[in-house]
Order: structure tokens, then C-alpha cells, then sequence
């Protein structure tokens, strides 16, 4: 987690001897980068700050179809409609769903050998289906979940006590104890303390997969079906782990997220002086000429470039405004394509990663270090939204002139493009434009620009 949310606020008044010290051990709770987003965020946003800087995740997760095939527990995925989004070309979630399905088989496997072997089934083939020496133990995992749901209520010792991490670690498969009724019921347990922590809205999913445990309960020893048609009782009872703390992790966002909200106004409160000291401790004290270089040298470019005269800035905050705006951050940060501000191009320094290095000893594109901009120093917090904004920015640009393009092509003229409102065949072109343009993950150079 990044930041012990449960830190008080700092205590003393402000004339108090030791105010500025409570304020920097309060301050030293967070990471830099969440102080840095709560300061960017207007108070009104406070209720939808996030610890990992993420979007919070409104939908739900529900065990179903659609989840069973996201973590490799069925190889049929779920028709659009159905839970299903018809998006499953997607190379990172491709990427993603044979890594979980690859440990979500493991532990299956590991349970069936198991269940074979009290059988005494294995004796023609001992290799068969024999899980990896490194597969994790599923009563470790179960006593895992029980102390992620600990930990977001320390105090609460009488949810505790629902959790039996003793009679967990003493399940021994075989005989009469099969794989349901070793470990379904403290799976249920598990969902019964979540059910208590959990907002409304989110217990309902917990709750849905509730009954549909405590159905195959009812039917032990020997269940018919499955739910979601389920081939076995070790998958069921893996998937429904896996689900469990899918739903706990949930849980403790959740809890973070909303710790974050009630704090955010002493971060607020202090984080600009505590930026300032990090800053400070990281690039030296601002008034050491050797600190910050890169950030030096992009307000002396900033000054020869914006037209205006050193005077004429010294005597107009607007007017350094302007020059901050036109000159510093659109000319030698936005539309900055290599070398940025000191117009190096040493691989040392930190920057944002625009296509592909080329080496000046030969006539042929290299791919090795990939060109970059020099980031200032005082924006090394913002580097992630740097490259989001220059991102869209290119993306912008460029799609602006392939559409006036295709208007002089298409001998219609631009005025279509800047009807008001658009219509829907416009927006449509539109759309389609951008999907083509963003599809990175298609197979080769020529598959992308045929899309577009």
C-alpha cells in the first residue's frame, strides 16, 4: 500500500514550536506521487482520489462466465451480452489470461494428484497431470485470503475469531474428505466476514456467490451439477478462491480510497511545503546554481524564446504566464521531438520515449535507445501525464490532417468537419479513426496503416 492512510492529522497549532515537524512526520506517511495528485486535484474531486492513481472500478466483479474465462478456468468465452464484451484480440488481457490460467491449472492439478493419489489411481502413470514442484499449497492461499480481511480491520478481533487459519492448515484430503467439504466451508466463512466489510453495492456479488455455495453444500457429498457448469469440484473450488480475493483486494482499495478522501485536505494543507523539501533533498537547495540543471536551462530557453525582453517579464506576471504557456510548454515540452530543452541527446537522461533512435554513423533506423525529451527537474512528478498529454496531443494533430486530407480527396471540402453540431456519419469516420490509430497491439506496420 503506498501510505499508512490511518496516520493522524498533524497536531499543534500553528505557532506552536513544533508544528512544522508534525506536519513533515504526518507528510512522510505518503508517497510523493499521491501528495503531488491530491495537490493537482480540485477538493471537489477529493471523494474520487484513488491510492493507486487508477480510475476506481465501478463495476462490480461477478462470479460468472464472464470471469471464469478471464482467469483461465474455461476456455469458452462468454457471448457478448453475457458478461461478455466482445474484446478478446487483446493482446495484454490474452497475455494476462494465460498467466492466471497457467496458476489457476497448477492448483487444480495439485488438487486432482492429490485426490488421485488417496484414490490410489496413479500407480500406471505417476507423471500424468503431476502439478509443478512450486505450486502453492491451496490452504496457504485460503490462510492468505484470512489475513487480507484481518488486516483491514486490526481491531475487530470478533471477525477474527470467524476465521480459523488453525483448522485450515489441519485439511488431509482422502477418504470420506473430498476437496467440497475440506475447503468449501471456510471459503463460506471467508465470504460471511467480507459481507461485513464490504459497501452495499459491492456485497451484493459476495452474496450472490454465497448461495451458490451453500447450493452445492446442501448437495454433499455428491452435487450433481455445478454451478456455471463447472467440470469439477476442484475447479470450483479454486475459481471461487480466486474470486474471494479478487472481491478482498476490491475491499481494501476500497477502504484505502475512502481513508484517502478524509485525509486529502491536511495533504492539501501541507503538501506544498513538503514538495518543496523533497525536491529540495532529491535536486539541491533552489539557490545552489547546480541545482535542478535541466530545469535552469528550460526557463533561460523559455526567456530567449518567447519574444518578450527580460524587463518586460520581470514587470507582467501575465506576461510570464504567456511565455510559460507558449514557449516553455507547448514549444520545448508538447511539440518537443528529441533532445528537449538543452538539445543533448546523451541516453542518460530521463525523458519521455517518442519512436525509434536513429544512429548518425549509418543510413539505417536502429532500434535501440529511442529518441527523448529532456524533462525539467520540477516536473519530474508529471511524468506519466506528460506522455499521456503528448500522446494526444500527436494523436490529435495527426488525425486532424489525415481527416483534411481525406476531405480534399474526397473533393467535399473541410466545412463538413466543422458543422455543429456533427453528424453522425462524421463522428462515426471519427471514431473509427481513433480506434485504428490507438490499435497498437495489431500484427505488423502494414496491418496498422491499412486500418487507417
Amino acid at each position: 500500500m503506498a501510505t499508512k492512510t490511518s496516520a493522524p492529522p498533524p497536531s499543534g497549532n500553528a505557532g506552536d514550536d513544533d508544528a512544522p515537524f508534525d506536519a513533515m512526520a504526518f507528510m512522510s506517511n505518503f508517497e510523493p506521487s499521491l501528495v503531488h495528485r491530491v495537490l493537482l486535484a480540485d477538493p471537489s474531486d477529493y471523494p474520487n482520489l484513488t491510492m493507486s492513481g487508477r480510475p476506481r472500478l465501478d463495476r462490480t466483479p461477478v462470479f460468472d462466465a464472464k470471469f471464469l474465462y478471464e482467469n483461465g478456468f474455461t476456455d469458452t468465452p462468454p457471448p457478448t451480452g453475457e458478461g461478455g464484451d466482445g474484446n478478446n484480440d487483446d493482446v495484454s488481457l490474452q497475455i494476462s489470461r494465460t498467466m492466471k490460467k497457467a496458476f489457476h491449472d497448477a492448483l487444480v492439478a495439485s488438487l486432482l494428484h492429490v485426490a488421485a493419489t488417496q484414490r490410489g489411481d496413479r500407480e500406471d502413470d505417476e507423471e500424468q497431470d503431476t502439478p509443478p514442484s512450486n505450486t502453492p499449497d491451496l490452504s496457504a492461499l485460503v490462510i492468505e485470503l484470512h489475513e487480507k480481511m484481518r488486516q483491514m480491520i486490526p481491531n475487530r478481533t470478533d471477525l477474527h475469531g470467524m476465521l480459523r487459519d488453525e483448522d485450515v492448515k489441519s485439511i488431509q484430503l482422502g477418504g470420506d474428505r473430498d476437496v467440497l467439504s475440506a475447503y468449501l466451508q471456510h471459503l463460506i466463512r471467508s465470504a460471511e466476514a467480507l459481507l461485513q466489510l464490504e459497501s452495499e453495492d459491492r456485497s451484493v456479488t459476495t452474496q450472490q456467490w454465497l448461495e451458490m455455495a451453500s447450493g452445492v453444500v446442501v448437495a454433499l457429498p455428491s452435487p450433481s451439477t455445478l454451478p456455471l457448469d463447472i467440470t469439477s469440484p476442484e475447479v470450483f473450488v479454486v475459481s471461487s478462491l480466486s474470486y474471494l480475493h479478487l472481491k478482498a483486494d476490491l475491499c481494501a482499495s476500497d477502504i484505502a480510497d475512502y481513508q484517502l478522501s478524509t485525509v486529502a485536505p491536511q495533504i492539501a494543507l501541507h503538501g506544498t511545503e513538503y514538495e518543496r523539501s523533497v525536491f529540495q533533498q532529491r535536486f539541491s537547495q533552489f539557490e545552489e546554481e547546480h541545482a535542478a540543471p535541466i530545469t535552469r536551462q528550460w526557463i533561460e530557453r523559455t526567456i530567449q524564446e518567447c519574444g518578450m525582453s527580460r524587463e518586460e517579464l520581470r514587470s507582467s506576471e501575465e506576461r510570464r504566464v504567456t511565455a510559460l504557456q507558449t514557449s516553455g510548454w507547448v514549444n520545448l515540452i508538447l511539440f518537443q521531438t528529441r533532445g528537449g530543452v538543452t538539445n543533448e541527446e546523451d541516453s542518460g537522461a530521463s525523458g519521455d520515449s517518442d519512436g525509434i533512435n536513429v544512429d548518425e554513423g549509418t543510413d539505417e533506423q536502429q532500434p535501440q535507445l529511442e529518441p527523448f525529451i529532456h524533462v525539467p527537474e520540477i516536473l519530474q512528478l508529471d511524468i506519466a501525464n506528460l506522455r499521456s498529454i503528448r500522446s494526444t496531443t500527436r494523436m490529435s494533430v495527426i488525425g486532424s490532417a489525415l481527416a483534411l486530407h481525406a476531405c480534399t480527396v474526397a473533393g467535399v471540402g473541410d466545412a463538413v468537419l466543422r458543422r455543429e453540431p456533427s453528424s453522425p456519419e462524421i463522428n462515426q469516420c471519427r471514431d473509427d479513426l481513433i480506434e485504428a490509430m490507438s490499435g497498437r497491439d495489431v500484427s505488423s506496420q502494414q496491418a496498422f496503416e491499412e486500418d487507417i
